[in-house]
């Protein structure tokens, strides 16, 4: 019997732990506010991005560009794949 009661101790110990770090994550994850400061600074971080990659050596820009195509085109292909499955 003290066996069920301590576990149950422990798993109460543990869900509320787990409430407390949902709320943390809520704080850090939170796409309302990424989506707020977004709409406050789009100009702003359009043109950083933009003076980035002006800055950018072209080897690494081909360098870039040939990742995503690969990626695009592995995608792809496993996108194809599933259709076909279905």
């Amino acid at each position: 019997m003290e066996h069920i009661g301590k576990t149950t101790e422990y798993i109460k110990k543990l869900e509320k732990e787990n409430e407390e770090l949902k709320i943390k994550l809520k704080k850090y994850a939170n796409p309302d506010r990424y989506k707020k400061f977004y709409e406050k600074n789009r100009e702003k971080l359009l043109k950083r991005n933009s003076e980035y990659h002006k800055r950018l050596p072209k080897e690494k820009k081909q360098e870039y560009a040939k990742r995503a195509y690969q990626r695009k085109k592995e995608k792809l292909k496993r996108e194809n794949k599933k259709n076909k499955e279905i």
